[in-house]
């Protein structure tokens, strides 16, 4: 249940609940960094190839960044 709560159910990744109180216990100390990224086109995936085909692009966009992560990031 904790995992279900601090975490998207599709992707995996941390959710806000997980990320706030980490994102303030850090930014006390100067170690973060805030990166924002957009899918461009991502609702033509949707409304061309139907809602599955962008749950698959966002579970793989989620693979790609965890892969990319180093554990304590």
């Amino acid at each position: 249940m904790r995992h279900a709560a601090t975490h998207d159910f599709l992707t995996g990744l941390a959710n806000r609940s997980m990320v706030s109180p980490e994102f303030d216990r850090m930014s006390k100390t100067g170690e973060v960094a805030v990166v924002c990224l957009d899918l461009d086109g991502f609702k033509a995936i949707n409304d061309l190839h139907g809602h599955a085909a962008g749950d698959a692009l966002l579970k793989e966009v989620a693979a790609r960044l965890k892969a990319a992560c180093r554990a304590g990031d």
